[in-house]
């Protein structure tokens, strides 16, 4: 199982750990970037990305005696074909499914804080009687975004869950 992204690399992501990533998210890519080295990203090309990349390796090059510098330009090339960087790990030897771990970790709580500062919002407003334009931008932002990445190819929304 390849990454998304495709530069040449020392060494490539054990399949197994590639996987793990994967099960969490589909858009992940673990990529090697030298010296024991390896970042975990999510693969979502576009411009911003591509406009951050760009920069990245502008700054990098006027600057040809930044610590790392082999390592810094393989980020800015990966941000140019859409890699957002989610961690940065060290490993003596070959990566650990302590990446998966991390990356789920870090995956639930975010996705945790997320909903726990929506639902304070959803009471503020209880409480005062109001709605603001924030609590508003996010719900209209949840009926099209989050609920059909929920629902997608659902015929049923019984709890069985069958289609």
């Amino acid at each position: 199982m390849p990454n998304r992204i495709r530069l040449s690399s020392e060494r490539e992501p054990p399949e197994a750990i590639l996987q793990g990533l994967r099960r969490i998210d589909p858009l992940y890519d673990l990529h090697y970037l030298g010296d024991g080295r390896w970042a975990v990203g999510r693969v979502v090309p576009n411009s911003s990305r591509r406009t951050i990349g760009m920069k990245m390796k502008h700054n990098i090059m006027r600057n040809p005696n930044l610590a790392r510098q082999k390592q810094r330009l393989r980020i800015a090339e990966l941000a140019m074909q859409g890699f957002g960087v989610v961690g940065f790990y060290k490993f003596a030897g070959e990566p650990t499914d302590q990446i998966v771990q991390d990356v789920q970790d870090k995956e639930y709580h975010f996705q945790n804080a997320a909903e726990a500062t929506f639902n304070k919002h959803l009471e503020e407003a209880e409480i005062h009687g109001g709605v603001s334009d924030e609590l508003l931008e996010e719900i209209e932002y949840r009926e099209r975004h989050v609920g059909p990445e929920l629902f997608r190819d659902r015929k049923h929304f019984d709890q069985g869950g069958h289609q």
